[in-house]
């Protein structure tokens, strides 16, 4: 089966499995495939695809994933868990959300003999979960370090030419670009006195550092 066709299988699987509850699926919960079209750009699904296969084949346990994206019951403040590591309207923040989002939400594979396999890999180093439990900064350096894992993997291992893989780096970068001032400015104030204070701390984004990284992406 080609590569393409296996993402939307595996993201068609999840979906349906997390959409589902007594064996009907919610008709209101669904998109129409034609309303959604060109919604999402090509770089928007590499970084889903990229951080979804990345979390699979590492098999990234369910604690790691509620540091990353918390219980909505578990949260003291906004009740906002895309605001926990994630940066206000960062258009490389929203794949990335809805990879780890959706890995959570993940259903159990079928036909595994009575077992609960949901995922591929074996977890994460201990150095990694003593990195997502740590401080916020500290959490936000160890996602960052994730998904530079997450989305070279992807850049290694898709088929992309020289000239494609270049103009896939530059794209991202560009939106690193955008959402570095979406930060800038909810630090600002400009999207109101909340969102200032969830952002005070940050000293950079940690999904564009992972996504498209440089050598000032780093935090006290």
């Amino acid at each position: 089966m080609k590569r393409a066709a296996c993402e939307k299988l595996i993201v068609v699987v999840i979906t349906l499995g997390a959409l589902m509850g007594n064996g009907n699926i919610r008709a209101d919960a669904l998109t129409d495939d034609a309303a959604a079209k060109g919604k999402y750009s090509n770089e928007h699904r590499f970084v889903f695809y990229a951080i979804l296969e990345g979390l699979y084949e590492d098999g990234v346990p369910a604690e790691a994933i509620n540091l990353i994206v918390p219980d909505v019951d578990a949260m003291a403040d906004s009740k906002r868990p895309d605001r926990t590591n994630f940066v206000e309207s960062c258009p490389l923040c929203t794949p990335a959300f809805e990879a780890f989002r959706t890995y959570k939400l993940r259903p159990v594979f079928y036909g595994q003999g009575g077992t609960k396999f949901s995922t591929f890999g074996f977890g994460v180093s201990a150095e990694r979960m003593k990195g997502l439990r740590g401080s916020p900064s500290v959490r936000r350096e160890t996602i960052r370090s994730m998904i530079e894992d997450y989305v070279g993997r992807r850049l290694e291992t898709t088929a992309l030419d020289d000239e494609e893989r270049m103009d896939m780096e530059l794209r991202l970068e560009d939106m690193k670009k955008d959402g570095h001032s979406a930060l800038a400015r909810v630090k600002r104030g400009e999207k109101g006195e909340t969102l200032k204070k969830v952002y005070a701390g940050w000293k950079f984004c940690p999904n564009c550092a992972g996504i498209a990284p440089d050598s000032q992406d780093e935090e006290d």
